[in-house]
C-alpha cells in the first residue's frame, strides 16, 4: 500500500492484469452500491452508529473518494504492451480496505430493501477479509512488508466491525470467535505486540484498533 491512509495498493506482479488475485478484488468492487447510495448508508452510519467506534468521518470520505477517483481510471488498448500495465491496472483497490467499507455500509442503519442488502455486505467483508488471507498465503513476504502492517490496521477495526454486526443479531459466540482469529492472531501475525511503537504505525490509526479491542473485550462503547 503507497501509504497508510490509501484504499489502493501496487498491483502485484509486472501487470496488474495478469496476477489471478485481481479478478477477485475487482468482482469485489462490483458489489459495491451506487455512489449516491454509498455516501447515504455512510452519512447513516456516521449519524448513527460511529459514537460507539470514533472513527473520522473525514479521513474516512477521503479514503472514498480516492477510491472513487481510481475506479474513474478506464483500462487502455495498449496496456498489455506498456510495462506494468496502464494506469488503472497498476494498482488494485486494497482487500483490507474493502473488508473495512463493506462492515461500515452492512453496519449503517436502513430500512426497507436497503436493510436486507445489509447481510450481502456483510459477506463480501467476510470474502475481502479472506482474500486477504489468500494474498498472505500466496506471497508470505507481503505480511512482513509496510504494505501489510497498513493494511492489517484497516483489517483490524474490520474485523471488530465484522464482530459488532454478529452481535447486533445475536450472534455472540460468532463474535467472539471472528474477534479472536482476525485481531489478536493478525496483531501477532503483523508483529504488533512485538513493537507498539514501530514507526509504521502512526499514532490515530493505533489508538482506533486498540480503544476497538478494548471496547468491544469490555462490552463498552469506544467513546474516545
Amino acid at each position: 500500500m503507497s501509504s497508510l491512509t490509501s484504499p489502493v495498493n501496487t498491483a502485484t506482479g509486472s501487470n496488474g492484469n495478469s496476477h489471478p488475485l485481481v479478478s477477485p478484488i475487482r468482482e469485489l468492487v462490483k458489489k459495491l452500491p451506487p455512489r449516491q447510495h454509498l455516501e447515504e448508508l455512510l452519512t447513516s452510519f456516521f449519524t448513527e452508529r460511529n459514537w460507539q467506534y470514533s472513527i473520522s468521518e473525514r479521513w474516512f470520505r477521503a479514503l472514498c473518494q480516492k477510491m472513487w477517483m481510481h475506479l474513474e481510471i478506464r483500462c487502455t488498448p495498449s496496456c498489455r504492451t506498456q510495462d506494468g500495465g496502464c494506469e488503472a491496472c497498476k494498482e488494485e483497490i486494497n482487500p483490507h480496505w474493502l473488508s473495512l467499507l463493506f462492515s461500515v455500509l452492512a453496519l449503517a442503519p436502513a430500512s426497507g430493501k436497503a436493510a436486507k442488502n445489509s447481510a450481502g455486505y456483510f459477506m463480501a467483508a467476510l470474502t475481502a477479509k479472506r482474500l486477504v488471507e489468500d494474498i498472505l498465503l500466496a506471497s508470505p513476504v507481503y505480511s512482513t512488508s509496510e504494505g501489510a502492517v497498513h493494511g492489517g490496521v484497516l483489517g483490524c477495526i474490520a474485523a471488530v466491525f465484522q464482530a459488532a454486526y454478529l452481535g447486533d443479531r445475536g450472534r455472540v459466540s460468532e463474535a467472539w470467535k471472528l474477534i479472536g482469529r482476525h485481531v489478536i492472531i493478525r496483531l501477532q501475525q503483523y508483529s504488533f505486540t512485538h513493537d507498539i511503537s514501530s514507526t509504521v504505525l502512526c499514532e490515530v490509526p493505533r489508538q482506533w484498533v486498540c480503544t476497538a479491542i478494548l471496547g468491544g473485550r469490555n462490552g463498552k462503547p469506544c467513546t474516545k
